[in-house]
C-alpha cells in the first residue's frame, strides 16, 4: 500500500531568469527599482512579501515567466512553457539531481531526476544543501529517489494538502493519477536498469501551486511530498502501462 510524508513547504526562491542568484551583477549604484521601490512607500503603499506567503516567491514566479516566454515565442503553449521553466530551475537547483533515459520493453521515458535524498535550499544568495541518508537508512546509495517536478495552476487542496495523512494521499492519488502512473513507471524502469534498488520505490514531488489552495490571498505555494510505493504497485502499474501501450505499436 501506498504511503507518503504529507505536504510540507519548500525554499525555492533565490535563482534569477539566467539561474543565477538573485543580485548577480548588481553594484552598489543606485537602480531604478529602488527609486520606484521609495516611491511606492512614499505613497503609503505595500512593498515585500505579502503576510502568510512565501517569501520571494512571487518574485520566482516572475523570473520564471521571463524564461517561458521565451519558449512560448518558440511556439509551446504558455502552462507547458511554465512547467518546462520551473523545471529547469529545478534542476539547477537540485544540483545532484540526474535526468537520465530509460528504456524497458521497448518503452522509453525521462524521469525529471534520480538521486539520493538531498535537500538544497537557499539562504539569501547562500546554497545550503543537506543530506537525509543518515536519517533514512534505507537511501544509503546513489540514485535511490525519483525527483518529480511539477508546475500546475490547479489547488493544492486537490492534492490533500491540508488534509488528514490517509485521506489526503488517496485524494492526491486520485486527482493527480497520470502524475503516480508516470513516477512508477519511472520507477519500475529505473530499478530494470539498476539505478534504484528493488522493492519499493520512493518519488519526491516538487510543486509549485500557482494559486496555491485558493484560499487567502491566492498566492503561488512550493511544496513537497515523497510518496513511497510497494513493488506489487510498481508492477501492477507497469502491467497497465503495457496493455495501453499495446494499441499504440
Amino acid at each position: 500500500m501506498s504511503r507518503w510524508t504529507g505536504w510540507e513547504p519548500i525554499d525555492v526562491a533565490g535563482l534569477d531568469a539566467a539561474l543565477q542568484p538573485m543580485g548577480t551583477g548588481r553594484g552598489a549604484e543606485l537602480h531604478l527599482g529602488q527609486i520606484v521601490k521609495a516611491m511606492k512607500i512614499a505613497a503609503g503603499e505595500k512593498v515585500g512579501d505579502i503576510l502568510g506567503e512565501q517569501p520571494w516567491l512571487r518574485a520566482q514566479c516572475g523570473f520564471l515567466w521571463e524564461q517561458a516566454v521565451e519558449y512560448t515565442l518558440a511556439g509551446m503553449g504558455f502552462e507547458d512553457a511554465m512547467e518546462l521553466a520551473f523545471k529547469r530551475m529545478m534542476r539547477a537547483l537540485r544540483t545532484t539531481a540526474r535526468q537520465i533515459k530509460l528504456e524497458r520493453d521497448g518503452i522509453h521515458m525521462t524521469p525529471d531526476g534520480i538521486d539520493k535524498p538531498l535537500r538544497l535550499f537557499y539562504h539569501g544568495n547562500t546554497p545550503i544543501t543537506r543530506d537525509l541518508s543518515a536519517l533514512v537508512p534505507e537511501f544509503t546509495t546513489p540514485g535511490c529517489l525519483l525527483y518529480s517536478w511539477k508546475l500546475t495552476w490547479r489547488g493544492a487542496g486537490k492534492a490533500g494538502f491540508g488534509m488528514d495523512p490517509d485521506e489526503g494521499l488517496a485524494v492526491f492519488e486520485d486527482n493527480f493519477w497520470t502524475w503516480h502512473v508516470a513516477e512508477k513507471a519511472y520507477a519500475a524502469a529505473a530499478q530494470t536498469a539498476g539505478l534504484l534498488p528493488p522493492g519499493d520505490a520512493t518519488c519526491r514531488f516538487e510543486v509549485l501551486w500557482v494559486r496555491g489552495d485558493y484560499r487567502g490571498a491566492g498566492g503561488p505555494k512550493a511544496l513537497a511530498t515523497e510518496v513511497t510505493w510497494t513493488s506489487e504497485e510498481l508492477d501492477s502499474n507497469w502491467q497497465t502501462v503495457l496493455k495501453n501501450a499495446a494499441g499504440l505499436r
